[in-house]
């Protein structure tokens, strides 16, 4: 357990100590009128400035601004040939004779002995009030209760504070979170789920007062920051969320309830609602360890006594001994082979599943019973031959064992059906997928045009007509054989023209499938192009072909739209300003002749000619193109018996429906990166709905819990530690090889929960992790995406069935999105 200490750093903040930085613009409103600018300038400035101003400043400023500003506004563009004849014969005759004779003698004898004596001493006791920023105008306001409770940005915020525990300058901009405790009790807040890799968390006393409380720098994962506080409840909390140094960027606040500080006192110290050894947090501590497993008491009163209490597995007296005698030895409820400890025994699996016995005595004979669902004798060796191979009664494409096989794949096209370009499979929607064999088809088919393919290779025709510019990508890279693929313009019965061919492409289908093509190429809207693939030399085999379409984003809908807008305009404007103005101005010139002839001609045309031609085609033409997004939204490794349910919920975020057939699911375990376990979907997906694909042997408890049944069933054993991949297409071997991953949940060849060492923060043992709704698909995981739950916090109080059910039904949606 991790002691509790509340972290009262009662200090000022450091240097700028929480307090705003110098950017106080201290107005000192305290009138201070002492101003004693009695520095003495009695230097007898009277140097006679008699300048004689009287400079005859009647600059006869009769500009004649008359200048015809006739600027038609018509802000018609319409080539509106306005020929304003304004013969302005403006004749100005002013005869000015000002003869100023400015005879000034000033004789100033200034005498001026000025002793000024002046010993002020001017001590100004103002209390200057500071007023800096208003820290309190931009706090966010955290959701109520406990999880996440708040996101946002220090580069939205401002650099004015530094935290206490702060050993460096601080350059980085932080913002301010308001939290109330839902609860009397301690809690933990913690940055760890933030995309900024290094911050610092503090508590002030309050927006308006930094007093620093608590402060944090590396206790949360990595350099991230973790405080523990003692909180009443509905106490307000604000909280400095900062980035150590000049680190700045997109934080994610959580706070949760802290460990139980004494599992033996009767109190719910961390108010989450759970005392003493109740609080998973007590689990391992002596006061909550059943030290009698037969006495008949619940010893550590967490409900549970005796051999029920898991503390006592290892007890001789709560071991089933003996799995045949139909005693219930251990006394738990539990007889023979319904308990845990007898998994192993003989007589509880099916030990032999060639023997046409049953074996553990549930039923289920050989193939029959899940038991030898990986037994060899079990899997249907041959999906075509109508035989039930592995007499579990179900036969070829209708067995589990078939679900990767070509021939029950819903999109095999025969080769034979298209091996020559006339008869070339049409392609009608995009993102599309093929699967067939090439085997016995005819070598390039007819026609043969020059497109570097190998002589003698055999494949397959597709076709389809482009609506719009823009790029075509075709892959091989599920395919079981050397291939080649090639893109040509034209029509089979006329001309075709090589626009691209691609024999290897290990840049895109990867080292283990190096042999494999992939190639894009711009297409022409009204063009019709043919693909073909086929075998490298005379390579043969299975081939998977994906094709995509992505329109051009530069071409910005033409609109051929005929606006005929002639709009000539014939307005004569006949603006023949006769301005005969003879100003003769006599004026004796009494200074400054004003007269500025305001005469201006304002005949500024203002026929705004309102028909401004608003035909400004308001057919903003936003043409957005549907958008195809496939996300996963929930994942759950479940409490209940057998650690079920488990589930994978995959949602459409995008705009339209989506082919599920295109896609695969499955998981990596424990870290390799070479055994993933997979299904291919089928099916469609409307935009904004959701569909749930079930674990492996999940059996009844996914319906038990959630009253329907999964979409799905099946994609692989998985724990809490293990990864989930999205897949456009199907994978060829157990690295994947051949399928795109677009989605992940966790990182692909890391173990969330390792043997030693802490957890990966997306760990999911017995709990659960929900997209959150700003989030997009994406190959790299981004735990910032999340909201995960943490180990174990689908368990109830006790641990079992009865506790579960409802924790798990509280925090588990499975096909609705948001979660």
């Amino acid at each position: 357990m991790r002691p509790i200490a509340l972290l009262l750093a009662l200090s000022m903040f450091a240097c700028k100590g929480n307090t705003p930085t110098p950017t106080e613009t201290d107005t000192d409103t305290d009138t201070d009128t002492d101003s004693d600018t009695d520095a003495d300038t009695d230097a007898d400035s009277d140097a006679d400035t008699d300048a004689d101003t009287d400079a005859d400043t009647d600059a006869d400023t009769d500009a004649d601004t008359d200048a015809d500003t006739d600027t038609d506004t018509d802000a018609d563009t319409d080539s509106d040939t306005d020929t304003d004849t304004d013969a302005d014969s403006d004749t100005d005759t002013d005869a000015d004779s000002d003869t100023d004779a400015d005879s000034d003698t000033d004789t100033d004898a200034d005498s001026d002995t000025d002793t000024d004596a002046d010993s002020d001493t001017d001590t100004d006791t103002d209390a200057d009030t500071d007023t800096g920023p208003d820290l309190c105008a931009d706090v966010i306001t955290a959701a109520t209760g406990v999880g996440i409770i708040a996101t946002g940005d220090t580069t939205l915020g401002a650099a004015n504070l530094t935290a206490a525990c702060q050993s460096n300058s601080n350059n980085a901009p932080e913002q301010l979170v308001r939290w109330i405790a839902p609860t009397t009790g301690e809690y933990e807040v913690d940055t760890s789920l933030s995309a900024i890799s290094d911050t610092v968390l503090s508590r002030i006393t309050a927006c308006d007062d930094t007093t620093s409380l608590a402060c944090n720098d590396d206790d949360g994962v990595g350099f991230r920051s973790l405080l523990t506080l003692s909180l009443q409840q509905d106490e307000e909390v604000v909280l400095v969320v900062d980035g150590y140094g000049t680190n700045q960027g997109a934080w994610t606040l959580e706070a949760r309830y802290a460990d139980e500080s004494d599992c033996g006192d009767t109190v719910d110290n961390n108010g989450d609602g759970l005392t003493d050894c109740l609080d998973p947090s007590c689990v391992g501590e002596t006061a909550c360890i059943e030290v009698d497993c037969t006495d008949g008491t619940d010893n550590n009163l967490n409900g549970l006594t005796d051999c029920a209490d898991p503390d006592c597995d290892a007890v001789t007296e709560c071991i089933e001994v003996d799995c045949a005698d139909t005693i219930d030895n251990d006394a738990n409820g539990l007889t023979d082979c319904d308990d845990p400890d007898c998994a192993t025994a003989a007589n509880c699996y099916e030990s032999d599943c060639t023997d046409t016995i049953d074996n553990d005595g549930d039923g289920l004979t050989d193939c029959a019973d899940d038991e030898c669902g990986n037994d060899p004798a079990c899997v249907e060796l041959d999906c075509t031959d109508t035989i039930d191979n592995d007499f579990d009664t179900l036969t070829d494409c209708l067995d589990p064992d078939c679900v990767d096989a070509l021939d029950c794949d819903a999109d095999f096209v025969d080769i034979l059906t298209a091996d020559t370009c006339p008869v070339a499979v049409p392609v009608s929607a995009f993102p599309a997928r093929f699967v067939g064999r090439n085997a016995g088809g005819t070598v390039w088919g007819t026609p043969t045009p020059s497109c570097s393919i190998s002589s003698n290779s055999t494949g397959a025709w597709y076709t389809f007509t482009a609506t719009e510019n823009g790029m075509l990508s075709a892959s091989s890279c599920g395919s079981t054989f050397d291939t080649e693929i090639s893109v040509l313009s034209g029509d089979c019965a006329g001309t075709l023209t090589c626009e691209g061919n691609n024999d290897d492409s290990s840049a895109v289908c990867g080292s283990s499938a190096s042999t494999r093509s992939a190639l894009t190429v711009a297409v022409t809207s009204g063009t019709t192009y043919e693909v073909y693939v086929g075998g490298f030399s005379s390579a043969t085999g299975e081939y998977e072909l994906l094709m995509d379409f992505v329109p051009d984003a530069s071409d910005t809908d033409t609109d051929t739209d005929a606006d005929s807008d002639t709009d000539t305009d014939t307005d004569a404007d006949s603006d023949a300003d006769a301005d005969s103005d003879t100003d003769s101005d006599t004026d004796a010139d009494t200074d400054a002749d004003t007269d500025a002839d305001t005469d201006a001609d304002t005949d500024a045309d203002t026929d705004a000619d309102t028909d401004a031609d608003t035909d400004a085609d308001t057919d903003a033409d936003t043409d957005t193109a549907d958008t195809e997004l496939l996300m996963i939204t929930e994942v759950v490794d479940g409490t209940m018996s057998g650690g079920k349910p488990k589930f994978v919920e995959v949602t459409n975020v995008g705009s339209t429906t989506i082919d599920l057939s295109a896609y695969s699911i499955g998981t990596f375990f424990n870290g390799a990166t070479d055994n993933l376990r997979h299904i291919t979907l089928s099916g469609s997906l409307a935009a904004g709905a959701s569909i749930v694909v079930q674990g492996h042997n999940d059996d009844p408890v996914f319906n038990t819990v959630y009253g329907f049944e999964p979409d799905f069933d099946d994609m692989g054993q998985f724990n809490g530690d293990d990864v989930v991949v999205l897949m456009l297409g199907a994978p060829t071997d157990p690295t994947g090889a051949g399928a795109v991953i677009v989605d992940v949940y966790g990182v692909v060849g890391v173990d969330a929960v390792p043997s030693s060492g802490s957890p990966e923060v997306w760990a999911y043992t017995d709990s659960y992790a929900r997209r959150l709704v700003t989030a997009s698909p994406t190959a790299t995981f981004d735990p910032a995406q999340w909201d995960i739950g943490g180990e174990n916090a689908l368990e109830g109080a006790g641990n079992n069935d009865t506790d579960n059910l409802p924790v798990l039904q509280a925090n588990t949606t499975p096909g609705v999105y948001p979660n």
